[in-house]
């Protein structure tokens, strides 16, 4: 056997894999998270923090809009914190011109600064332990919002709802990509609010979501506990499996989405997906054994994490496999023509069957989250597409990790666009106001145990 056959025989095999996943996805569509229908916990403090590194084009407006929420909340004490990481382009005079006393930033400078978002995030949190007290410690709340986002009051009053119904150390909300108007844009929103909603449901049901990083909530006690790593590239993975390591559980909110940015170019965007995948790597290398031999996680969660950190090795193979298997598919195509139509057309039907169950299972999930018919066209026929042109990212990242290359690239962000249009804001508005958790009404749901 030749390795160019066993190459298309991998192939074969990562495409019958895919499938299983994905079958396994969709069997937890329509799970609900578990919020119990009696209250847990009174949650009084909320700090808030959002790193802000070179954010002059985003950070007025989210500052403004996240300030405007958070005075409705009906809490003791709310706090805004944003982490000035040593920026260089004016997000320092854009803070400036805020004179809120629920507002605190915390401006850093260089060489102490730019060392990655857990590192910020920890400067952050040096400041909030000293604002709270020990008899506040069980009632305070720590969330981490990313500078693009544009959450809005029902977002807020979901997420007090999720944490005064649970009794989870973690909630971690969906996060969508709000600019929609290319099919690039859509492909991304697809991996976010959908592939990554379904993942995280069935973690959910497992025992414990993985944190996204954006939407990100911790008690006191498991914030100042586990902390952030400051060499950590995927620093909400790191934090995520520290948490787990020491017990503690989240809990993913399908029903709760925080809009952010997309990125708009491709370079970019590998650039980013690189930083991810060097972080998984890292994370496997880091906590691979411990995790297998650990009493605190689920065998089940366990299968799952332990095969979503070795994605970039087997990645290696089967990217390899498929890049083989599209020539071979374009020299049958000069020999065969018309079999080899046949078969395109079948793979093809099969990655739309497979993305419209996706569509369909995440609907079920999350139902005020739709597609229009032009995003579902797009989606149904060009993510195959958009997942191939990302195959420079596992070897890229690969490389960076064998050559000891782990500087953090931080994703750059444009500026809202018509900060934002007065149509988008009443769309987030109905999407989170309608969502079937209701602050003032607790879902009729068992709760898991801690």
């Amino acid at each position: 056997m030749s390795i160019v056959q066993i190459l298309l025989y991998i192939s074969l095999v990562a495409t019958i894999l895919y499938i299983i996943w994905d079958l396994f996805l969709f069997h937890f569509r329509g799970k609900t998270p578990a919020i119990s229908p009696h209250q847990q916990r009174n949650l009084r403090n909320l700090y808030l923090m959002v790193p802000a590194l070179n954010e002059a084009n985003t950070i007025g407006f989210t500052v403004k809009t996240i300030l405007k929420d958070l005075k409705h909340l009906q809490l003791d004490r709310v706090k805004l914190v944003v982490i000035d990481d040593g920026s260089d382009d004016g997000t320092g005079e854009v803070l400036r011109h805020f004179k809120d006393p629920d507002l605190h930033v915390i401006t850093r400078k260089m060489p102490t600064a730019r060392h990655g978002k857990g590192d910020a995030l920890n400067t952050g949190l040096e400041y909030i332990r000293n604002q709270v007290q020990d008899d506040e410690a069980s009632a305070t709340l720590i969330g981490v919002i990313d500078a693009d986002s544009q959450p809005n009051q029902a977002f807020f009053e979901q997420v007090v709802h999720a944490y005064n119904y649970s009794d989870r150390d973690m909630l971690q909300t969906g996060v969508h990509v709000y600019e929609d108007h290319s099919w690039w844009t859509i492909l991304q929103n697809f991996g976010f609010n959908t592939i990554n909603r379904l993942a995280q449901t069935a973690r959910s049901q497992m025992q414990s979501a993985i944190a996204s990083g954006n939407g990100q909530f911790m008690t006191y006690e498991m914030a100042t506990t586990i902390g952030w790593s400051r060499s950590a590239l995927l620093d909400d993975m790191d934090c995520s499996l520290r948490g787990m390591l020491h017990g503690y559980k989240a809990v993913f909110l399908p029903n709760v989405s925080v809009p952010q940015m997309g990125v708009h170019h491709y370079w970019p965007l590998i650039k980013q997906r690189t930083r991810w995948c060097q972080g998984g790597i890292q994370c496997f290398k880091q906590y691979g054994r411990r995790i297998v031999a650990s009493k605190q996680i689920k065998a089940s969660l366990k299968i799952d994490i332990l095969l979503l950190l070795a994605l970039p090795f087997a990645s290696l193979i089967y990217t390899l496999a498929g890049i083989i298997s599209i020539i071979v598919f374009g020299h049958s195509l000069l020999v065969h023509l018309g079999a080899t139509l046949i078969v395109l057309g079948l793979l093809l039907a099969l990655s739309i069957i497979i993305n419209g169950a996706m569509i369909y299972a995440a609907h079920l999930s999350a139902p005020t989250e739709t597609y229009t018919t032009k995003q579902k066209v797009i989606i149904l026929f060009l993510q195959p597409l958009y997942a191939f042109i990302q195959s420079p990212v596992v070897y890229i990242s690969m490389s960076r990790e064998l050559l000891g290359k782990r500087d953090w690239a931080k994703t750059a962000h444009y500026k809202h666009l018509a900060q934002p249009t007065e149509r988008h804001d009443a769309v987030i508005q109905d999407k989170l106001t309608s969502s079937s958790i209701d602050p003032a009404k607790p879902r009729e749901e068992d709760i898991s145990q801690k």
